[in-house]
Formats: structure tokens, C-alpha cells, sequence
């Protein structure tokens, strides 16, 4: 009777329900007050391969389902856990749920939650069993084929499951919108143009641990925020995933229905809204009957068309593989020998300075071995290889490298532009310096040093030929020390780079056309093409002409304009700032 009593002190201050549907939960309270004492027949003590549950239906909550197959279903995921050998269903949850059920997933409810729902859940919980739940905030408004203009009224953060998971867990949801800064009512109107980055929080933990090694962000279309306590009484818990460059947005009349516009504005209202470190998902850990808890403030990015879209088995967004897989693991309780690693065909490098795990050597050019220079400046062996978007070094010198060590590599002034261009690489980043021009950081270039030298650099810095001529430079007075006797020949493989950090922190913009069209160096079609870019590409918006007709675009593999009408940007193009065209 300690739970029933639980259960009911958490609806306290809940609006009261309809009287009929009060009597019909109590009573299902009722007749689930005796099942506390049967324990649920768990993974571990099972022969039988572990069992995980969706919960669906149109009726009565409407979540996302492993039927659908589209981009708004479940299905891969369904299959990441039927990789590990589980069992997996799904039912409504009209009824109390399966006893030997290791895993429950509950995926954006459009419908809020009935008491006697939150008993069958909570009581789950309370008898030791893993729970995954993504929900999205509320009143986004949702057009699709399986969902036919709805908007999302979950209503958890008025519910007793709120309450509950609260003060079990230490997990505390909020009904917001985390918006970025440059969102706008527009970019909000539809889910596809919410798309955000969402890096790993730098609290350790086995599911993000590997997002945290590689610097891998997480995609999301819109989420709601959590606050994470450590410890609570009888629970622990940690954060997944955060944004400290947006806030969250608590009013929810910024969202359209099917039959009215929105009535407000996106936009940080102090003392209204929230902001600083908001955690976008959560693990956690009832200690008392060891019930696990996985929470995240968004669903699209465990969905088959948003976060879980790929080309055959080859991710499109590596970090919400990684995060979706190691979740079941993590839910399924699976030994760390069982749990999976990271996404094939990819270049996975540290960037530590030890060289240990780069995926190929390629071909490399080594330099007179006779020549005088300080062994920790000498360059004895470069070995080189390019991915999709990055070029990546491994220098290696005579001696462990000075930690102060510079490196200068001359580039093309008809692809940088400016005088004399020259990337300048030290322990501290990359950047470009030119004769004419200030100093230029490459945000998305990478370098780490110790028994040698290694360098991630975005394609863009290039021409096609890929030829880099490499100096090793004396910090302390800028001497020239040591040259390449030849520049490096970097070859192209088929591996892919796990991510495009060019668009961190910045207003995104994805190409949205059916064939390949021109990004140029300047906003018109009469100024020269750069290269073709195709459907779902994603730049870095940086900027516009007057009229916002042309968008100033960057990722790893260019720089340059594109036509507005091509891309489809989470921001307003408006709300940019207006820069000139070269030349201009």
C-alpha cells in the first residue's frame, strides 16, 4: 500500500480529473498494490532471450511505433535491440505490463498519460525494469502521413510520472522548447527545420563516452530540457547530452496549430524563459530495486528518417547511432564485452599524437635523414590520407616534437584568397595568415602533439590536388627549420569523416534539390562555380546579401555562396548578418 499511497501523493496538485476516470484509476491502483511483492523475472535470472516492449497505438496515447517503417518510425530501432538477440513486441498499454518485459520504450506520446497508464508504467518500475523515454515538448505541431496535423499535448510535465521520476531518479523534465538564438517562429512551424547539435556532457558515463573521446555531437529537431541531480535519496543519475548556446523557450504559443498561426514570438524572455547548461537527456538509477531510467527530451533523433537515417548500414549522423546502440546495451544490461563499438567506415583518430589508430598509412615522404636540424624539429616521415571531408597529417620528427612546435603549410591563394596564404598549425589550433588580411581561425581543423604530430584540416583550405608543402617552424623567433624535401601527395580513400565540425555553433543551413547544383564565389549566377554540392548537404550559414537571396555557406569541403531558395535553414535567412562578396 506504500506505492498506492506514492502514487497518489504524486497527482497532488495535478488538475483534477474527471471523476469517472479518478475511480477507474483507483481501483486499477488497487489491483496492483499486491503485484509489489512478486519480483519481475529478469534478463539476469532468464534462460529465455530478454524481452523489450514498445508501447503504441493510436489509441490512447499515440506514440511512434516499430510498425512504421517511415521516417517517423521506430523501426531501427526495434532492430538494434533484435541485434543483441532480444525479443521484441509491442502492445498499448491498456493493461499492466508484461512481468518478464526487460526493457519498456515509450516514444513521443501525443495523448497525455491517464493515472491508471502511470500506475502500469510506474509499477514497472518499481519491480526493477529498464525504461527508455523520449518526449518531445509540447504543442510542436506534427504533419506527416502517420501523423496527420496534430500538435503534442504529452502533458507530462503536469503529471504525476513527472513527480514521480523526480523523486526517484532526480530526473527533472520542463516543459520548454530549447531554441536557438537565431530560431524563429517560421523555423519552428515544422519539425524538419528544428535541427540542432547537441554536444555530449563532460560528466562520464557509458553512453556518451565515446561521443566525448571523438568530439561527436548528437542531431536533434527540437527538444524540451531536464535539470540531472547526482544523487538523490535511493537513486542516481547522469546527463547525456547538453546545449549551453541555446535557451529554453517556455512559451507554447510559438507553435501553429491546423487551424491558427502561432500567437508568439521565439525569443529569451528573462525571468520567463531558461538558460545556461540545459541537459537534453539523462540515465539514472533507482538503487533500491535497480530499475534503469534513460530520458531523452527528444524523439526525432532515435527515429528512422531524423537520427537514425542511413544509406545502407553507413550512418548519416554517427553520433545518434552510437548513442541509440549503446542505450540498448545500456538498458539490456549487457556485459562491456557485448556492447557495440563505433560505426565502420569512418575515420575514428584521437588526434592524441601517437599515430596508434589511424585507419590507413598511405603513401609517405620522408626527408634527408643527414640534414643538421634539432631533432624535435627535424622532419623525418609524413604519412598522409583524405577522407570525404578532412585531410589528415602524421608528422613525424627526429625526436619527440617540441610541445611549441609550429607548422606552416603554404596554400592556394585562388582557393583562400589574400597574399601570400599559409596555414600556421601549433598545439594551441590552425589557423590561416595571409600578407593583406588579419589572421583567420580554422574552427574545424584539429591538431594534437606528442611522440608525433597530427592534423585534422578541412578539405576547403585545397584544391583538388591535395599536394602539401610542409615547413617546421621555431616558435621562439619564427626560423624556418626544417622543409619537406617534396610536398605530401595526400590520396583520397572511401573512408567518411564522422563529423563536419565546420558547423558547430552556428546557424545551419541543408541543401534541398533533387540534382547537383553550384556553390560560387560570390552571390550571383555570373560569378565562378566552387564545386557541386547535392540533396542533404549541410553548411554553416555565415551570412547574406541586402536581400537575403544569397546565403554566404561553409563546411569542411567549401566556402562560398549559395541561392537561398536551395536550402532549407533551421534560422531565419533574414536574421543573418549582411556581408559583401569578395571584391566587393
Amino acid at each position: 500500500m506504500k506505492r498506492l499511497a506514492r502514487l497518489l501523493s504524486a497527482w497532488a496538485g495535478v488538475p483534477i480529473l474527471a471523476q469517472k476516470t479518478v475511480w477507474i484509476g483507483l481501483a486499477g491502483l488497487l489491483a496492483l498494490a499486491p503485484l509489489a511483492a512478486a519480483a519481475r523475472t529478469g534478463h539476469a535470472q532468464s534462460s529465455q532471450a530478454p524481452l523489450v516492449v514498445f508501447i503504441q497505438g493510436r489509441r490512447p496515447l499515440n506514440t511512434a511505433s516499430i510498425s512504421n517503417v517511415g521516417p517517423e518510425g521506430l523501426s531501427k530501432l526495434a532492430d538494434m535491440f533484435r541485434r543483441t538477440g532480444a525479443r521484441v513486441q509491442y502492445l498499448n498499454i491498456t493493461q499492466p505490463l508484461p512481468k518478464d518485459a526487460d526493457v519498456v520504450v515509450l516514444v513521443r506520446p501525443l495523448r497525455a498519460m491517464s493515472v491508471l497508464e502511470v500506475a502500469y508504467l510506474w509499477d514497472y518500475l518499481e519491480d526493477g525494469g529498464n525504461l527508455l523515454i523520449a518526449l518531445d515538448p509540447e504543442e510542436v505541431f506534427l504533419s506527416s502521413p502517420s501523423v496527420r496535423s496534430a500538435n503534442i499535448r504529452s502533458r507530462i510535465g503536469r503529471s504525476g510520472l513527472r513527480t514521480l521520476i523526480d523523486q526517484d531518479f532526480g530526473v527533472t523534465l520542463y516543459d520548454t522548447f530549447v531554441a536557438e538564438p537565431y530560431m524563429s517562429t517560421n523555423s519552428v512551424a515544422r519539425v524538419e527545420t528544428t535541427y540542432s547539435l547537441a554536444p555530449a556532457d563532460s560528466v562520464r558515463n557509458p553512453v556518451t563516452e565515446l561521443l566525448q573521446q571523438y568530439n561527436i555531437p548528437v542531431w536533434v529537431w527540437g527538444a524540451r530540457h531536464m535539470t540531472v541531480e547526482p544523487f538523490v535519496i535511493g537513486g542516481q543519475a547522469l546527463p547525456l547530452i547538453y546545449t549551453d548556446t541555446a535557451f529554453g523557450e517556455a512559451n507554447q504559443d510559438i507553435f501553429r496549430t491546423a487551424s491558427e498561426p502561432a500567437l508568439a514570438s521565439v525569443e529569451l524572455n528573462l525571468g520567463e524563459d531558461f538558460t545556461g547548461h540545459l541537459n537534453l537527456g539523462a540515465l539514472a538509477l533507482d538503487l533500491r530495486s535497480g530499475a534503469r531510467l534513460a530520458i531523452l527530451g527528444d524523439s526525432e533523433m532515435i527515429q528512422n528518417g531524423f537520427g537514425l537515417v542511413s544509406t545502407g548500414n553507413t550512418p548519416r549522423y554517427p553520433g545518434n547511432r552510437i548513442v541509440a546502440e549503446r542505450l540498448v546495451a545500456w538498458l539490456l544490461e549487457l556485459p562491456p564485452e557485448e556492447w557495440p563499438g563505433l560505426p565502420d567506415g569512418f575515420s575514428w583518430i584521437l588526434l592524441d599524437g601517437n599515430g596508434a589508430d589511424w585507419p590507413v598509412r598511405g603513401p609517405s615522404v620522408a626527408t634527408d635523414a643527414n640534414d643538421a636540424s634539432p631533432p624535435a624539429y627535424n622532419l623525418q616521415r609524413v604519412h598522409a590520407y583524405a577522407d570525404n571531408r578532412y585531410v589528415y597529417l602524421l608528422v613525424e620528427t627526429e625526436a619527440p616534437p617540441d610541445p611549441d612546435i609550429q607548422l606552416t603549410i603554404a596554400l592556394n591563394a585562388q582557393v583562400v584568397g589574400g597574399t601570400n596564404p599559409r596555414a600556421v598549425i601549433t598545439a594551441a589550433g590552425v589557423v590561416v595568415e595571409r600578407d593583406d588580411a588579419a589572421t583567420e581561425a580554422v574552427s574545424d581543423a584539429a591538431v594534437g602533439i606528442g611522440q608525433a604530430v597530427e592534423v585534422r584540416l578541412p578539405q576547403r583550405l585545397f584544391n583538388d590536388s591535395l599536394r602539401v608543402p610542409l615547413c617546421a617552424v621555431r616558435a621562439v623567433d619564427q626560423a624556418e627549420i626544417d622543409c619537406l624535401d617534396a610536398p605530401v601527395g595526400v590520396p583520397f580513400t572511401n573512408l567518411l569523416a564522422p563529423f563536419d565540425w565546420a558547423l558547430v555553433n552556428r546557424p545551419l543551413a541543408t541543401v534541398y534539390t533533387s540534382q547537383g547544383v553550384f556553390i560560387r564565389t560570390g552571390p550571383g549566377v555570373n560569378t565562378r562555380p566552387v564545386g557541386t554540392v547535392y540533396n542533404g548537404t549541410t553548411f554553416a550559414a555565415l551570412g547574406r546579401n541586402a536581400d537575403a537571396s544569397w546565403i554566404r555557406v561553409q563546411n569542411a569541403n567549401f566556402s562560398g555562396w549559395m541561392a537561398a531558395f536551395l536550402l532549407t535553414p533551421n534560422h531565419d535567412l533574414t536574421r543573418l548578418p549582411e556581408v559583401a562578396a569578395p571584391g566587393g
